[in-house]
């Protein structure tokens, strides 16, 4: 198996202009779109809007709805005393496919110092007016260095694993009876639905993805008590373009994980209209859970325990706290919802409620 090699579609330097504003001044490949530019350095800059005078330390990963794009960005102040403050707020914007986000998500840390060196040779080159080409060197070397990373991740989980990708648990001398459920999980945009289960399955690189209709297809075994459970787990894109094609997937689901960001009240509002968006599909009430995700962000906790409480009483769902970057609950909360399906005293336990 061949290790990909086309998985940063293209490094974007951007910089914020007092009269033009946020601009795309150097970028990698030189045929990236006029539209990608503009989005890209629109978004990435505008996040900094409100706070001047400090940069986020770490690498954030975005959306760019506009142009299907996701990206790793690092933020950098250049020094510059005829501007206000004393600086210009720029941005180093990593491009990549939505398919490959886990690779990033999974694997943020390796890059944060490519990128930390990186920007350290852009601020040199702004103070100093390089050349045009010594920007496009600096540009080559990172995009090979952060190629290379990306080679040695992919043949770390990949090639050096069984070709099978979730082997079965060692039955030894037991016969475990094995239960097959399909499961949602669904949320608004960037809750953190596939950090979450990238860090329960540990798996960045083999993976089913239907870009066109925004849907990632993932397995895991596990054995709960006598039982082996074989999940497929579907990661529903929560974007509003996928709102008619996405209920084609919920079909036949066992159960349903709905995920919202504690630090942000507005998806967690949103949670009983995706029970109900599952539930029209299924035809039935239908098991599942509630994950209140990124509980290590304890400052910036938004919502109250009691409503989160009242929500899952209301909606018959149970409820666990978790963290995708700590990996706090995750294994627990899929074998929490494995117990609640194994448990409900199917006859046929690959089922669906719509059976």
């Amino acid at each position: 198996m061949t290790a990909r090699t086309d998985i940063i579609v293209g490094i974007v330097f951007s910089r914020y202009d007092e009269i033009a504003g946020p601009d795309a001044i150097y970028w990698l490949p030189g045929e990236l779109t006029r539209e990608t530019l503009t989005v890209v350095s629109n978004r990435s800059l505008n996040m900094l809007s409100g706070d001047e005078h400090s940069i986020p330390k770490e690498l954030e990963i975005v959306t760019f709805p506009p142009i299907e794009l996701k990206g790793m960005i690092k933020f950098v102040q250049i020094d510059d005393r005829s501007k206000r403050g004393g600086f210009i707020n720029a941005s180093i914007t990593l491009l990549f496919n939505d398919k490959d986000a886990p690779v990033f998500y999974k694997y943020r840390a390796e890059f944060d110092q490519p990128f930390e060196d990186f920007s350290r040779v852009v601020v040199a080159l702004e103070q100093h007016s390089a050349f045009p080409r010594d920007y496009l060197e600096a540009f080559t070397r990172f995009s090979s260095r952060t190629n290379s990373i990306i080679k040695n991740l992919y043949e770390k989980e990949v090639g050096l694993k069984d070709m099978v990708e979730f082997p079965d648990p060692d039955e030894g001398a037991i016969k475990y009876r094995t239960y097959k459920f399909k499961v949602v999980v669904v949320g608004d945009p960037e809750v953190g639905k596939t950090s979450l289960i990238l860090r329960y399955t540990d798996n960045a690189f083999r993976r089913t993805y239907i870009t066109t209709i925004g849907v990632n297809v993932t397995a895991k075994n596990l054995i709960y008590s006598d039982r082996k459970v074989k999940f497929a787990i579907w990661d529903v894109a929560g974007q509003t373009k996928f709102q008619k094609s996405r209920r084609h997937f919920y079909e036949g689901a066992h159960g349903v994980i709905i995920v919202f960001d504690l630090t942000r009240p507005a998806s967690f509002e949103d949670v009983g209209k995706w029970y109900d968006d599952v539930k029209q599909a299924v035809r039935c009430e239908i098991p599942g859970i509630i994950l209140g995700n990124k509980a290590d962000l304890a400052s910036d906790i938004k919502v109250s325990s009691e409503r989160i409480e009242a929500t899952a009483q209301q909606l018959r769902l149970g409820y666990i706290e978790t963290s995708a970057s700590e990996g706090k609950n995750v294994n627990e909360a899929f074998l929490y919802l494995a117990a609640m399906l194994v448990n409900k005293g199917k006859e046929e336990p690959e089922d669906s409620c719509d059976a």
